[in-house]
């Protein structure tokens, strides 16, 4: 579908992933994909810039504000209540995310089937360089084995390495501010070898022991994943108010997303919708994208589950 698409994706075999990485294990490969054009995103730089470019537009950026309430009137928002005021507008979009499911019953809206999970990262710091800076620079984003207890998965971050591994965990429902920084101790990089750090590692290892073995932890930090039952996004209007419009659960890959989810909801405002299909843009124009597949009143047990999300 990817190469339907357009991208150049390539399959590659166990020797042609050992002869471009030599650092990585081919013994336990049946094959591997591959994709160039694939970057890392850097979100303090995106956002901050995005800030400063919707200002220059005009935009009226307003933090340490708290929305509770709204004023309703013909199933349609008026104003928002908050604890600087009121503001009125002709529509609203709620892309608070982990917060989402609060925050709409609190302005009229329906209820939101959003939940927080914690997530964890980890960076390693190589003791001695275990390559030039340029093939450093140059590592892929690795997923070491799709599968079962498996999903580890590491990408250069300037001079050190990030890992991550999903875990089952229980959704943290009733989460305050301070519990997004809250690391619990058997994920603690600096709490012995027995903790989830460690068994990223282990992972690691099994594909690549240069990279596992490159040096050692030195940060770990987490937040939260605003998940939904099948693990797509929410973009759509709410079932109850007719000006407000809902982009959240993302899985921690808003920013990600970001650029295909302001044109759908663009699309939303300005009518740009026909027969519940959006269409792309170029190089895409010849496709469309339903919206029924991110209704927030969809019926998750008949969508189709995002299997792996990292």
């Amino acid at each position: 579908m990817q190469q339907r698409l357009g991208l150049p994706v390539e399959l590659l075999t166990p020797r042609n992933v050992e002869e471009r990485w030599p650092y990585l294990s081919p013994d336990r490969l049946m094959g591997a994909t591959w994709c160039p054009t694939d970057g890392f995103l850097i979100p303090d730089m995106i956002y901050t810039e995005g800030f400063r470019r919707a200002k220059e537009l005009g935009v009226q950026v307003q933090q340490q504000t708290e929305v509770i309430g709204a004023l309703l009137g013909a199933d349609r928002i008026r104003a928002l209540v908050t604890n600087k005021g009121t503001i009125e507008a002709d529509w609203f979009v709620n892309t608070t995310n982990i917060w989402a499911a609060r925050l709409s019953p609190r302005i009229g809206g329906m209820r939101l089937p959003v939940s927080p999970l914690k997530r964890y990262l980890y960076f390693l710091k190589p003791a001695q360089p275990v390559m030039d800076a340029t093939a450093w620079q140059q590592l892929p984003m690795i997923i070491y084995g799709v599968g079962s207890h498996r999903g580890a998965h590491s990408r250069p971050e300037h001079d050190l390495l990030l890992l991550a591994w999903a875990h089952e965990t229980e959704p943290e429902t009733h989460f305050s501010d301070a519990d997004q920084d809250r690391i619990d101790p058997p994920f603690r990089h600096d709490n012995g070898i027995d903790n989830y750090g460690y068994a990223i590692l282990e992972q690691v290892e099994q594909f690549s022991p240069l990279l596992a073995n490159s040096g050692g932890f030195i940060a770990t930090t987490c937040g939260f994943y605003g998940t939904t039952p099948d693990a797509n996004p929410l973009i759509g209007c709410d079932a109850h108010q007719q000006n407000l419009i809902h982009a959240v659960g993302f899985s921690g890959h808003g920013l990600m997303h970001a650029p295909i989810t302001a044109l759908l909801v663009e699309a939303i405002l300005s009518g740009g919708i026909d027969h519940g299909h959006v269409r792309l843009p170029a190089p895409f124009e010849h496709a469309t994208i339903g919206l029924d597949t991110f209704d927030p009143g969809r019926a998750f047990e008949r969508s189709r589950r995002e299997m792996v999300v990292l």
